[in-house]
């Protein structure tokens, strides 16, 4: 489970340990959940809620004025020893996760700006204010507004990993951790923020320059963790987080991972979250090439649908069944509570296919995060979803195709007791027939509805003969009988109930 720290600086409702573990914590014992990825970073570079000499420590009450981190180091502690301290007893493992270039201030800049408010950010850090040299852009006035050249990509408060300080910095962030805190592991965090050099902010990709100083900072990590682990007697484990694709890692973020990976740095891969370059099984046949255990990142969505149990369900028994090593979970837990019974699903392949489970053409679509790269060529995957960018129009007598995903469940026959629902939405109101194809066979008795969450989408749904279907890549096949008539395919999922009990 990654969980982004909020817990202890903006919901925590008093400065105890207990307090801020009865949150997303404590009711997670005895779930599936075994390892937790503790991320303290707020709001951009440099600045953290654990206790740090390296970095900045946030103890501003301004924009968070519940922020117990000053009352904690008082105490002696801080949310980071907390959430270590808790994990070893309770024998699961703790990582503490580093967001690379986090750019959460450019948010609280752009609502600062709107209630009319000129002061510089209290998540804007020390670092930032004193290296504007280092930032993608640069503000025109005290008001923040955003002087030319705007970044092409990324955000203008994102710092350059082309400077040796930054990557310095970096490096002995990591090492004070592993020196002060009894974490397991380091997990270190590329998808979230994937902007790190000016060339990409600029709109082209890393230079072999870049991509070889990014390389150089990895190994000089993990010969510290190294050190460290030999000095404590207990090895410290690397998780690198990344997109699902190599070249995407490659041009765009500037990870070698190939090299990073055969040079035996990297002890876990995380990937996905954000968006979903590739299949699941691409990024576990990339781990298993080098031995290294894959965890696909569950992340939560801003598209409809997406974030039910049905649909974490149905990704998580695709990741599952990809061979992947487990899964990682990334925001979850900001809308799930440790007592939901998701958390004592979502590691069980055999418990997931007793529940009613949604699978999606396409669960994140081509975007989803604030600062990805909407490069179609990186996808391999279908990208349809309810973004105007990523429907699919359908005209004249071509037919629009699309496919979705269903594990290696148990077999389809009807004696499974499994009911199966092949659910399109569309733009506009159906005012001709559609012909739908499902794997070469025509549906019948179709019923057309406005949906129930979201009227302003029109659906069509089918019951599905369990024969029809297939374990692996289903294909969808929609037109019009009138040619005449314009409309756009904007969503399809395959739902699966639960198994009917046994008579």
């Amino acid at each position: 489970m990654n969980n982004d720290g909020m817990d202890a600086v903006s919901r925590a409702p008093g400065p105890s340990p207990e307090q801020i573990l009865d949150q997303h914590t404590t009711g997670l014992i005895g779930s599936h959940v075994d390892s937790i990825c503790y991320n303290t970073n707020i709001g951009g570079f440099g600045l953290f809620f654990h206790h740090t000499r390296v970095g900045e420590v946030f103890t501003s009450v301004e924009s968070r004025p519940d922020n117990p981190t000053a009352a904690l180091i008082a105490q002696g502690t801080d949310a980071l020893r907390i959430m270590a301290n808790f994990s070893r007893r309770n024998n699961l493992e703790i990582f503490w996760s580093l967001r690379i270039n986090n750019t959460h201030d450019n948010i609280s800049v752009a609502h600062r700006v709107a209630a009319g408010e000129n002061k510089i950010p209290d998540i804007f850090s020390k670092f930032k204010r004193e290296h504007p040299e280092l930032l993608m852009g640069k503000k025109a006035d005290d008001r923040w507004r955003v002087a030319p050249p705007l970044p092409v990509r990324g955000s203008w408060t994102a710092v350059d990993f082309g400077d040796e300080r930054v990557r310095q910095m970096t490096i002995d962030l990591v090492e004070e951790v592993c020196r002060n805190y009894p974490v397991h592991g380091v997990e270190i965090d590329f998808d979230r923020f994937p902007i790190l050099f000016r060339s990409v902010s600029a709109g082209g990709t890393v230079s072999a320059d870049d991509r070889e100083k990014l390389t150089g900072m990895m190994s000089r990590i993990r010969k510290v963790m190294d050190k460290v682990g030999m000095e404590r007697g207990e090895p410290i484990l690397l998780a690198i987080k990344g997109p699902n694709s190599v070249e995407y890692c490659r041009d765009i973020v500037g990870m070698d991972l190939e090299r990073w990976l055969g040079e035996d740095w990297i002890d876990l891969l995380v990937v996905g979250a954000d968006r979903n370059h590739r299949e699941w099984k691409d990024g576990v046949r990339l781990g298993q090439r080098f031995g290294i255990p894959v965890y696909p990142s569950l992340g939560t969505k801003d598209l409809p649908y997406r974030d039910t149990d049905p649909a974490w369900r149905g990704e998580a028994l695709q990741a599952l069944v990809s061979g992947a090593a487990g899964i990682a979970t990334f925001n979850l837990f900001a809308i799930r509570p440790p007592g939901h019974p998701i958390w004592r699903e979502l590691g069980d392949a055999g418990i997931l296919t007793k529940r009613e489970r949604w699978y999606f053409s396409s669960r994140s679509g081509i975007g989803g995060a604030r600062n990805a790269i909407l490069d179609r060529k990186y996808f391999t995957t279908e990208t349809l979803s309810p973004m105007p960018a990523t429907r699919k129009r359908i005209q004249g007598e071509s037919p629009v195709e699309v496919s979705v995903l269903i594990p290696d469940e148990p077999p389809f026959g009807a004696d499974q007791g499994v009911k199966w629902e092949l659910c399109l939405y569309f733009t506009e109101a159906l005012q001709t027939a559609m012909k739908v194809d499902l794997n070469g066979h025509e549906l019948t008795n179709g019923i057309v509805d406005e949906d129930a969450l979201h009227t302003d989408r029109h659906r069509l749904h089918f019951n599905v003969p369990p024969r029809l279907l297939r374990h692996g890549k289903n294909l969808i096949r929609v037109r019009q009988r009138e040619i005449s008539v314009v409309n756009s395919l904007s969503d399809l999922i395959v739902k699966a109930s639960a198994p009917s009990a046994s008579p």
